[in-house]
């Protein structure tokens, strides 16, 4: 049938296509996926906004890791979103 793909690949994936800025090399379905991303950040552009303000008037988050992913990448990334 077709290739056979990892939930972590998919992950991996999804986090180059949101996460970094484009590159003249990049293939052609990380471009695509890139699309649809900011396509995606587009539509709930409105309802985050409102939502973040929420938050941050409560507050902020709090983030607590409790167990550590399988990619150091992705551990590293989700500390640097949380501040």
């Amino acid at each position: 049938m077709g290739t056979e793909i990892t939930g972590i690949e998919v992950d991996e994936l999804l986090t180059v296509a949101f996460d970094t800025t484009e590159a003249e090399d990049d293939p052609e379905y990380i471009i695509t996926l890139r699309d649809a991303a900011d396509a995606v950040k587009e539509t709930y552009a409105p309802v985050l906004s409102e939502e973040k303000e929420r938050v941050q008037a409560a507050g902020g988050l709090y983030v607590m890791g409790t167990n550590r992913h399988e990619s150091s990448r992705i551990d590293q990334q989700l500390r640097g979103r949380a501040g």
